[in-house]
């Protein structure tokens, strides 16, 4: 028997009990447990036109059950039919539809599958439409400094700029939507003209028999602010000064709220804090403004295990990185990136080729010497890796220059110098050949030993070594780079950080050797362009057409093999493995063959690059992709050849993550690959954020 206690429960403390239950097993679900049957299978709609039928159903409080595993189930009770009638009637007359007719909803049982569709037959009727609208100034909005004789023309101007926002036009129907989208529209375009505290109202009169509607708005932009002084609030180890340095344009300017987020945006950008907000103190004429901010720990420590592979390359690395934002006290920022790790080439199952990869790299950037808007960054580097048929140890150093202009185009001018170090060739003989004959013409019966340096590395000939490589394939071991860079883009987009419309374009030249030493003379040029569309919320259009050309020149006019072009991996041409689309050692290679071959990547001094990509949000955080991309490398400086470009097709995804984006590309080739007939017709990549 129950205990007493139990049984004096009250039935609404049972049902908690029993609900609580049902959620910590695996048993039925809430709504089966008030009694729920019957699944919504199918929502259909009859004489709709202005909305379609996945409009009505966002709508709706029902929804359809989808087929699709872990997707929400909908259950169906009567109550939903005429509560959704109403629903319906009432989306409808918002839009101007006032005689709308929606009939009882019928609801059609399916007992053996437990399943209910449900039928809506909707009589639309004629819309609402707008007669006339009507702007009523209570006063002209201020257009600043202009002489006397223009200040009609201007506010005529300015309040023509104003009323072309209003979405509500004449002979559409009438939608309280538009109307609130206009009320807004308005009295944000006037505060961004300095009115803080304009006003929109708006009056509509419908004529229901009449089916028509005028509409009034009344607007009133009141005096202009300008913003006063700037005071900050949470500063502890940052300096004042260097703030106050970022937001003096501020001062003496009309407050708008875009003039409030460029605040916020120009502290945040500092990267010192974890949040900004600007607040106004005041409604005057002159409104001061406070600065919030919120810093961020000046050090910070981070360590991570990671995996990269690709076709022709698997590593395994261990990174640690230490940030301190606040050097010396005055904003000087350090970087140091340190990585060990170990790499397979192609892959840990079919070892060829293997070795330790290493980099430490300190960076120091600070802002502001000798012009407050330049960024110095100073970048030494020491690294070790291990390529396609060859290990190097080198060491670098970067000292940059960078600059925004008109916010919108982004100049670095650096100067990079580079020590390489080539080893790990391999000291094994070459296997003895038959056809060898002495100095007196017999045969040769102890060849001894012949380095096989370039066997297997660069493959040239039986009895190459590397020091006796031709100049103009630029492998000198080791050797040592000097170049100026200058690398500058116009991003002509919605936003510079994520653009979602626009076209970005973007320009590297590199001079190295002659007045810069070095070993190597040649320029290098780059340019490409970027567009992207995003016609729906959901979906993106994104393109990148690019080229290159290297030209040597000089008395040393080589290119070392680090700085050729070379194509393939995952921001590339998807269909092939990481710089495997470029001229290979084996000069065979590089023409069409029927029989393809293999030899090691050298790279090109000639590229071309084409890529398109269809990018559709899912759902949640899941971004499916679809692409097309484009691309080859030759030889020969200014060596074109577009009618023998290699393409490649596929898919991926890409999951946002609060790391960022992390993405998975297949790309498959689609025409015969006669130039490298070794190479795979497919390729799996792994990277992180968008390919361009």
């Amino acid at each position: 028997m129950l205990p007493r206690s139990l049984l004096s429960i009250p039935a609404l403390g049972c049902a908690a009990l029993l609900l609580l239950a049902a959620g910590c097993t695996a048993g039925p679900d809430v709504a089966q447990i008030l009694g729920a049957r019957y699944q919504i299978d199918d929502i259909e709609f009859e004489g709709n036109t202005r909305f379609d039928d996945g409009e009505l159903i966002e709508y709706i409080v029902m929804g359809e059950t989808w087929w699709v595993p872990f997707t929400e189930t909908h259950w169906f009770n009567e109550a939903f039919l005429p509560a959704d009638r109403r629903r319906l009637e009432t989306l409808y007359r918002a839009y101007g539809y006032y005689d709308v007719e929606i009939a009882e909803p019928r609801a059609v049982y399916d007992e053996e599958a437990d399943e209910v569709d449900v039928f809506f037959t909707i009589v639309e009727g004629e819309p609402n439409r707008i007669a006339e609208v009507v702007f009523d100034w209570k006063g002209d909005p201020d257009v600043g400094e202009v002489p006397p004789e223009q200040r009609p023309e201007r506010i005529d101007e300015d309040k023509a700029e104003v009323q072309a926002l209003a979405v509500t036009k004449v002979g559409e129907p009438f939608e309280i939507e538009k109307l609130n989208q206009a009320v807004a529209d308005m009295k944000l375009a006037l505060r961004e003209r300095g009115h803080v505290n304009a006003t929109v109202e708006e009056r509509a009169l419908v004529d229901r028999e009449g089916r028509t509607t005028r509409i009034t708005y009344i607007l009133d932009p009141g005096p202009v602010a300008l913003v006063g002084k700037l005071s900050f609030e949470g500063l502890g180890h940052v300096p004042q000064d260097l703030v106050e340095r970022e937001v003096e344009f501020a001062e003496g300017r009309r407050y708008t709220p875009s003039l409030m987020s460029r605040i916020e945006g120009a502290v945040y950008s500092m990267d010192v804090f974890r949040s900004v907000v600007a607040l106004p103190q005041g409604d005057g004429p002159r409104i001061d403004v406070q600065v919030r901010t919120d810093e961020a720990p000046p050090q910070t420590v981070k360590l991570s295990l990671g995996l990269a592979f690709d076709p022709t390359r698997w590593e395994q690395r261990v990174t640690a990185r230490y940030t301190d934002r606040n050097l010396f006290g005055r904003l000087t920022r350090l970087d140091l990136k340190a990585v060990a790790g170990y790499a397979e080439l192609p892959e840990p199952f079919t070892l060829e080729q293997h070795g330790p990869v290493a980099e430490l790299a300190p960076t120091l950037t600070r802002k502001g010497l000798l012009e407050k808007n330049l960024v110095w960054t100073l970048a030494p580097k020491g690294e070790i890796g291990v390529e396609e048929g060859y290990q190097f140890w080198a060491v670098s150093n970067r000292i940059a220059v960078s600059r925004f202009f008109f916010g919108r185009l982004d100049t670095t001018l650096s100067h990079n110098i580079r020590h390489v170090d080539f080893f790990g060739f391999g000291t094994g003989c070459l296997p003895a050949d038959p056809d060898a004959v002495g100095p007196d013409g017999e045969p040769l019966v102890d060849q001894g030993c012949v380095r096989s340096a370039a066997v297997g590395f660069f493959d040239l000939g039986d009895d190459v070594d590397p020091e006796t490589l031709p100049d103009d394939l630029g492998f000198a071991d080791p050797y040592q780079i000097s170049y100026l860079q200058l690398d500058t883009t116009l991003f002509l987009t919605d936003t510079v950080a994520n653009p979602e419309n626009g076209l970005v374009l973007q320009l590297t030249y590199d001079y190295a050797g002659g007045l810069v030493a070095g070993d190597f003379d040649f320029h290098r040029i780059t340019p490409s362009a970027r567009l992207y569309w995003t016609p729906h919320p959901r979906l993106q259009f994104a393109a990148r057409a690019e080229t290159g050309q290297i030209h040597p020149f000089g008395d040393d006019p080589a290119v070392p093999i680090d700085m050729r072009y070379y194509l393939g991996g995952a921001a590339t041409v998807r269909g092939w493995g990481l710089k495997r689309l470029a001229p290979r050692s084996d000069p065979a290679c590089n023409d069409d063959v029927e029989n393809g071959c293999g030899g090691i990547p050298i790279g090109g001094l000639t590229s071309v690059l084409g890529n398109f990509e269809v990018r559709w949000t899912a759902v949640g955080p899941l971004i499916l992709a679809a692409f097309v991309d484009a691309g080859d490398v030759r030889v020969g400086v200014a060596d074109y050849a577009l009618d023998q470009l290699y393409y490649s097709t596929g898919a991926g995804m890409r999951i946002d993550t609060p790391v960022g984006l992390i993405r998975v590309d297949v790309g498959i080739r689609l025409n015969d690959p006669a130039r490298f007939g070794t190479e795979s017709r497919w390729a799996l990549h792994l990277g992180l954020g968008e390919a361009f």
